[in-house]
């Protein structure tokens, strides 16, 4: 059975959360794909970028907008945070 792309951009979600978790020194219990989308890939027919926004913790509601790419299909996936949005408390 194939799987969704849904479900392969989470799997690349989970691959990368222990490179975001070092990124910003923090440990997350939920990371999930809220929202994704591919980039172009600069001319590499074989690499792969996607834009991501992952639902973090409940506890402090946030949430990250990240891109993460690789060069082909054997290499690891380098990953950029690009911001961190956490709820204010009213």
């Amino acid at each position: 059975m194939k799987k969704s792309f849904d479900q392969e951009i989470q799997d690349i979600a989970n691959s990368i959360k222990s490179d975001v978790e070092k990124q910003l020194h923090q440990v997350f219990d939920t990371f999930d794909v809220v929202e994704h989308q591919s980039l172009p890939s600069n001319g590499n027919p074989q690499g792969s970028s996607y834009s991501m926004k992952v639902k973090t913790d409940d506890k402090d509601k946030s949430d990250l907008r990240l891109s993460t790419w690789r060069n082909d299909p054997f290499s690891d996936w380098h990953t950029t945070v690009e911001e961190l949005f956490r709820a204010t408390s009213p």
